[in-house]
């Protein structure tokens, strides 16, 4: 599991490595985003242990990767169509 310590640490890295103003697309999902609705529609929160599970399941479904990078692979070469 990532903790948003070691996101920060990663983002500082990438700003170096970049640059502050390098573009960038994310999905960032935290324990906040883990909890179930009642029939009044009020949120309950999902124990930290558990919304750590759902996180890092989400985190190892390689579904989710696949289909990012499929989408990515799709439109860089539909860039480097219009480029030509």
């Amino acid at each position: 599991m990532l903790t948003l310590k070691q996101l920060r640490d990663i983002i500082e890295l990438l700003m170096e490595v970049q640059g502050e103003d390098a573009p960038v697309a994310s999905w960032i999902l935290t324990k906040s985003d883990v909890y179930s609705l009642d029939k009044n529609m009020n949120q309950t929160e999902f124990p930290v242990e558990d919304a750590k599970e759902i996180l890092d399941k989400i985190r190892e479904n390689s579904y989710i990767t696949t289909t990012i990078f499929s989408v990515l692979d799709s439109l860089i070469v539909d860039k480097e169509k219009e480029r030509c």
